[in-house]
């Protein structure tokens, strides 16, 4: 069942397995499985591979069914940034510090790389 593809891709995920995590989520979303969390899990596996155009559409699909998944936007802008769209960028990085002003250190740890 499709409830425990998406345990185990998690597990996979918090441990560490990102190779089978991201081919679970790929399977998800496969299955019609589109919620944010997985679309999220998904885009961020594509992000870490460099695989940004695949990442960017991902991440505004989640930013499409809830506006306010902050760390989505602060990733898609990241991964924006990454592409060399710094006003856009920032634009999101600034609504989703707006949406949660805990994301300010993740957001600095990221731009002293």
């Amino acid at each position: 069942p499709p409830e425990a593809l998406e345990a185990l891709a998690q597990l996979y995920l918090e441990s560490g397995d990102e190779d089978r995590a991201l081919g679970l989520h790929e399977q998800l979303l496969e299955l019609g499985r589109r919620k944010p969390e997985i679309l999220y899990n998904t885009a961020l596996l594509y992000q870490k591979r460099g695989h940004l155009a695949r990442a960017i559409e991902l991440y505004r699909e989640v930013i499409g069914e809830r506006p306010d998944f902050a760390e989505a936007l602060l990733n898609l802008g990241h991964a924006l940034y990454q592409q060399g769209q710094p006003e856009e960028a920032r634009r999101l990085w600034g609504k989703a510090l707006e949406l949660n002003p805990e994301l300010a250190r993740e957001y600095f740890a990221w731009h002293q790389v």
